[in-house]
């Protein structure tokens, strides 16, 4: 196992929580996925690579089968979105709609899934 890749913290899995609350094709394997997920931070705004260490796939219909977003303190947009390769969650990207720095992370809370 890759050294680089820990357990998720709460926060982390508090926002894999959110997406994955909302029902959509592939869901239910993509949470069984999250008991053994392990990550990797890639960037400073907390995107993240997933790694899912079971055997289960989701049949999901799309590469971002769910997104998120919520205001930053600015009033620019912050999105999340789940990324799944061949059944696999592989990373959760993390973004401001205009490419400027994220003033106030995101948090679950906030977050308006769809």
């Amino acid at each position: 196992m890759d050294k680089d890749y820990r357990e998720l913290t709460a926060h982390e899995r508090g926002l894999l929580e959110k997406l994955l609350d909302h029902e959509f094709e592939g869901r239910d394997d993509l949470l069984i996925q999250m008991a053994s997920l392990t990550v990797k931070q890639v960037d400073v705004w907390g995107g993240l690579a997933l790694r899912a260490n079971d055997q289960s796939f989701a049949k999901v219909l799309s590469r971002t089968p769910v997104e998120a977003s919520c205001s930053d303190s600015d009033g620019v947009p912050i999105f999340a979105m789940l990324h799944v390769v061949k059944g696999k969650m592989v990373a959760l990207d993390i973004f401001k709609a205009d490419g400027s720095n994220i003033v106030r992370p995101i948090t679950a809370e906030e977050m308006k899934v769809y």
